[in-house]
């Protein structure tokens, strides 16, 4: 991998949440970034530059795609990075000018949310990071293997700590979540349940990692892609991956197909991961 200046990149993917991208991008660029990257993941319409500051450090990548997938949009994201550490956060996700400050990069570590240690409603900060280019190349970004929604940090954390880098928790206070309804995260039906599913995909599946066949993207034009059509896990994988995540929402005493009403989040089996995802 080519080496890349020092700076930092922050980088975000924005799929039809303009609303919440008005809100968070004047804060961004009151921070010392070196450069944001807008991934505008096939929004209809589409994201106007002309509608976003007039900041040169601003980019707007627009994406022809079928479906909204986060790993794809943030793997693209990262690929056009120019700097040698990046910033991720979701376009609902607001920054403190001093963020950068107290959550300053350092060598063999990564900075994340804690959906365990958040404040309450701030939860979703999980999915916000600062780490070297270098470090996610070598992990191969996000898992592309995931469905829909959810589990995609957990998973790359869990892969950036198998390589031997140190987790630090953001500064509190220095980034804050805009609340929305579920509804509005991409997940059809229970996002608790998406979490389990790609949770069991990670198990399931081979260790996503720098040779993983990882989405494929044709420029048309400046700025402008067409998303190749993803490989997903084969079918056996993922039905085994929707029984798995079926059983860990209900426990072990309950036959639940899919189809049939779940019990409401917080009230699962003992070993689901009830967290809200980013």
């Amino acid at each position: 991998m080519t080496m890349l200046p020092p700076g930092l990149s922050l980088i975000t993917a924005c799929g039809n949440r303009l609303v919440f991208l008005h809100r968070a991008l004047p804060t961004w660029l009151a921070m010392a970034v070196d450069e944001v990257i807008v991934v505008d993941w096939a929004s209809a319409p589409p994201i106007r530059r002309a509608d976003l500051p007039a900041d040169p450090r601003l980019r707007l990548i627009r994406v022809e795609a079928e479906g909204w997938h986060l790993p794809s949009a943030y793997n693209l994201g990262l690929r056009l990075a120019r700097f040698r550490n990046v910033m991720k956060l979701d376009c609902d996700i607001t920054a403190a000018p001093w963020a950068l400050a107290v959550n300053a990069p350092a060598p063999g570590a990564f900075i994340t949310g804690n959906w365990r240690r958040a404040p309450q409603g701030q939860q979703h900060l999980n999915g916000s990071f600062i780490a070297a280019q270098a470090d996610l190349a070598a992990i191969g970004g996000f898992n592309e293997w995931f469905e829909g929604y959810g589990w995609d940090d957990d998973d790359l954390y869990t892969r950036l700590l198998a390589q031997g880098l140190t987790r630090r928790l953001i500064a509190p206070g220095s980034l804050s979540h805009l609340p929305h309804s579920d509804a509005l995260r991409g997940a059809d039906g229970s996002p608790a349940l998406h979490i389990q599913m790609n949770r069991a995909l990670a198990d399931l599946m081979p260790v996503w990692d720098a040779n993983s066949p990882s989405r494929h993207f044709h420029a048309i034009g400046p700025d402008h892609f067409t998303a190749a059509p993803r490989i997903r896990a084969p079918l056996h994988f993922r039905q085994m991956a929707r029984s798995l995540a079926s059983y860990r929402m209900v426990g072990p005493g309950i036959a639940a197909p899919a189809a049939r009403s779940r019990p409401p989040r917080g009230q699962a089996g003992p070993d689901a991961a009830t967290r809200p995802a980013p």
